[in-house]
């Protein structure tokens, strides 16, 4: 898509609303929502009124669309899906930028009507949002174009959501965040514009921090994965995905009327990406307000500084959850602390004691600061009338302009007074935090962003042993048993193909000796991203913990020893065999390269014995 034509979308200067021609006397309460968005936010703009009935002030009434002389920037389309053909002639596409449908699917004739006008646009690069899109909202610019009643704050997170229902609960919940907003869409069912062009339009503008996304599924998935990886390079990528259950999966396919793709293999993909995914709509903003502030630590090294006992208990307990130990202090800095804090305890965390003054914690945080032994520092004060936290704070912010680390504030008793000083350090870029488990959260997305940053860059290790992957010359034994579908071989061609590319069975599955630790590995097919790899456990092990490792091809070594060590098998075999871990990595490539080269195949599977 054409930059222009996004911009467009987000700041048009020619709007039309085509009203739909019903024997109701007014039109259905979203079209009058969106109307009187654009009455107030809208003007001066050029609006037009498309269709029988009275005209709003504000707005010029025409009743063919042919009569509108000028470019339109924005086609609104308000009417059923059946009436959509009578909008997308040569004479309307030829001076449309773009149109918004803003009706869903109610029947299977409307799937027809759909690819029909699909292809009509493309003819003349008129593109289509929705169908069953709620619309935009440019808050920075106070424009709403939108079927939700209220434009929220202004901010710098951009959010592009499929459902309208789902896009209006993010704006409530924005606002008792207090969270704003630079761009807003609804975008509907993913006719034509998708995810890849929103997410590529905003990857580089200055006014966003972040980028927030809910999803039902994904048409273009190569324009997607390439979008994300791109831009999550660059600024962090949250998204949450609905239908992750086996059970809800198969209720959204009759709903939607599309092939939904399964949970797991989603999020093989977003970690592939580089995005963030997250379990809820409030979890959503709230990591997007965490890493918008690109508070990023370089590295794991974490101390954690408090005046008080309990909360540095409920902090390491919580993080020691998610396999995460503060860092041991050296012998110097242990020294150091004990000079500055001469009746206390030296451990990592830090409890200054409770009737510790500003001066000896600031003089605390300066000496772990000096010693660089942490990448990150978790302060958790709880204010007293011996220690003000917006002191403390000024001090830790003078020393970070010497020696440089990711720093969490968190404000414990905070009243509301406190609250508004708090909010006025957010404005020279000092976030804090009035709860423990709001602070820890966003330490932890803020480590989860690194860690996908890391994978993304990563250099691809070098193996230790010399291995070749053939790849398949000849493809003639295998056009018997392939259709036009995805196909599943039988054993025989299924033995041939895997010994090309070096892979021995055994059919002797059933003799498998019962004292050794059995994996399988193999590929599948997705009804959206196609081709995947897994791996699992074998056997009864396999009933006892099922879940399986699941990599989108193509793999390189890197990727191969990440799809390992997220695994169960991978582990068990780590603690048995360490050395076998890189001819599993092998085994792996090799599976990659038969579905990346026959992606018409599936099924394929082996079991392996360490």
């Amino acid at each position: 898509m054409g930059l222009s034509q996004l911009e467009k979308i987000f700041n048009p200067q020619v709007i039309a609303v085509a009203v739909a021609e019903t024997a109701e006397p007014a039109p259905d309460l979203k079209t009058q929502i969106l109307c009187g968005n654009l009455h107030d936010t809208a003007r001066p703009r050029t609006l037009y009124r498309i269709g029988p009935g009275p005209t709003r002030e504000g707005f010029l009434a025409v009743s063919r669309t042919e009569e509108i002389r000028e470019e339109i920037d924005l086609l609104f389309l308000t009417c059923p899906l059946r009436q959509l053909p009578a909008y997308f002639k040569p004479e309307i596409l030829g001076k449309t930028s773009t149109i918004a449908i803003t009706k869903n699917i109610t029947a299977s004739e409307d799937r027809r009507i759909l690819q029909e006008i699909a292809a009509c646009a493309r003819r003349y690069n008129t593109r289509i949002i929705g169908v069953n899109s709620s619309g935009i909202l440019r808050p920075p610019i106070q424009l709403n174009l939108s079927t939700h009643p209220h434009l929220p704050k202004a901010g710098r997170l951009a959010f592009f959501s499929q459902s309208g229902a789902v896009l209006g609960t993010i704006l409530d919940l924005a606002q008792e965040l207090d969270l704003g907003f630079s761009h807003v869409a609804g975008i509907g069912s993913l006719l034509d514009i998708n995810f890849g062009d929103l997410i590529d339009f905003v990857g580089d503008n200055p006014e966003v921090d972040a980028i927030l996304l809910y999803l039902e599924n994904i048409r273009d998935v190569r324009k997607f994965i390439s979008a994300c990886r791109s831009v999550s390079r660059v600024k962090p990528i949250i998204a949450i995905k609905s239908g992750r259950h086996p059970r809800i999966h198969e209720v959204m396919h009759r709903r939607v009327f599309a092939k939904i793709g399964s949970g797991p293999v989603y999020d093989s993909a977003f970690r592939r990406a580089g995005i963030i995914s997250v379990d809820n709509l409030k979890e959503l903003l709230l990591a997007g307000r965490s890493l918008s502030r690109r508070n990023i630590p370089v590295d794991d090294r974490l101390g954690i500084i408090t005046n008080s006992g309990g909360l540095a208990i409920f902090a390491v307990d919580n993080l020691l959850f998610s396999e995460i130990e503060p860092t041991p202090l050296s012998k110097e800095l242990t020294a150091r602390l004990r000079r500055i804090l001469p009746h206390k305890l030296i451990q990592n965390p830090l409890d200054v004691g409770g009737a510790t003054d500003t001066a000896s914690f600031a003089a605390a945080v300066q000496a772990c600061l000096e010693s660089r032994e942490f990448d990150a520092l978790i302060i958790l004060a709880a204010a007293h009338q011996n220690l003000q936290p917006r002191a403390l704070i000024a001090r830790i912010q003078e020393q970070l302009q010497h020696d440089f680390c990711s720093v969490t504030y968190t404000w414990i008793n905070a009243d509301a007074r406190d609250r508004r000083r708090a909010a006025s350090l957010a404005n020279q870029g000092i976030y804090v935090y009035f709860s423990v488990p709001a602070a820890l959260n966003a330490y932890l997305y803020s480590r989860r962003y690194r860690h996908k940053l890391n994978q993304l860059t990563a250099l691809t290790p070098r193996f230790h042993k010399a291995y070749r992957i053939e790849h398949l010359a000849d493809r003639d034994f295998l056009k018997p048993f392939l259709t036009d579908e995805v196909s599943e071989l039988p054993p025989s061609p299924t033995r041939a193909l895997m010994q090309t590319y070096g892979l021995i069975i055994d059919p002797r599955e059933d003799d498998l000796p019962r004292n050794h630790l059995a994996l399988e590995a193999g590929g599948d097919t997705d009804v959206e991203f196609g081709p995947y790899l897994y791996l699992a456990l074998h056997g009864v092990a396999a009933e006892i913990q099922p879940e399986q490792s699941i990599m989108l091809p193509p793999l390189n070594p890197f990727l191969a020893r990440v799809m390992i060590s997220r695994s169960a098998a991978g582990r068990a075999m780590a603690r048995r065999s360490p050395e076998a871990n890189e001819d599993l990595a092998i085994i792996l490539l090799r599976l990659a390269s038969i579905m990346t080269d026959c992606p018409e195949v599936y099924g394929l599977r082996c079991v392996l014995l360490e």
